[in-house]
């Protein structure tokens, strides 16, 4: 999970800590909104642990939406105004390189999600879900189908995740060339 792409400066910058769940460690990642912490994203490193939750992933906190990311290579982008909807937060860390980008958590766009995305006002929106399985596929369909009356939305139909990508440039062009 940690290797897929992230440097030590992405760790720092989105203040992802290692923390002790139980007699077992994971990564915890915040979420805030403005100043205020609103909650963390834990993946376990435990094998026993995730299967006693049942989950690759601890949701702990007050009940929350993901929040529009941006890092600090953003300020390097040409392209400010282009938005990139993922599944995960480490798909979107990768792609948060380039452009923005917005984990769901999940595979449903939320209202709270539409707000944000709303009150940036982008240029165009690119919905790249995992496309592991037809229930996704379908559920990219829809959210790109729901956004593009208002924005220029493309969906990215790979079987590759951004979080897969090796080189930076590779990822880069898959971004903006829909």
């Amino acid at each position: 999970w940690v290797g897929h792409g992230l440097k030590p400066r992405d760790f720092l910058f989105f203040g992802v800590r290692l923390v002790r769940v139980g007699s077992s460690l994971g990564c915890a990642i915040p979420f805030s909104h403005g100043s205020e912490k609103i909650g963390y994203q834990v993946r376990l490193f435990s094998d026993k642990l995730k299967e006693k939750y049942q989950a690759k992933w601890l949701s702990v906190g007050k009940h929350f939406c993901s929040p529009l990311l941006a890092t600090p290579y953003l300020e390097f982008s040409q392209d400010k105004r282009t938005l990139v909807i993922t599944e995960d937060i480490i798909s979107a860390m990768r792609c948060g390189r380039h452009c923005f980008s917005l984990p769901l958590l999940g595979v449903h766009l939320k209202d709270e999600h539409l707000c944000a995305i709303f009150s940036e006002q982008f240029e165009k929106i690119v919905v790249w879900l995992d496309n592991d399985n037809e229930s996704v596929c379908r559920a990219a369909k829809k959210i790109r189908d729901r956004l593009k009356a208002t924005f220029n939305t493309v969906r990215i139909d790979l079987k590759k995740e951004p979080k897969e990508f090796v080189h930076e440039r590779e990822l880069r062009e898959v971004i903006f060339r829909g």
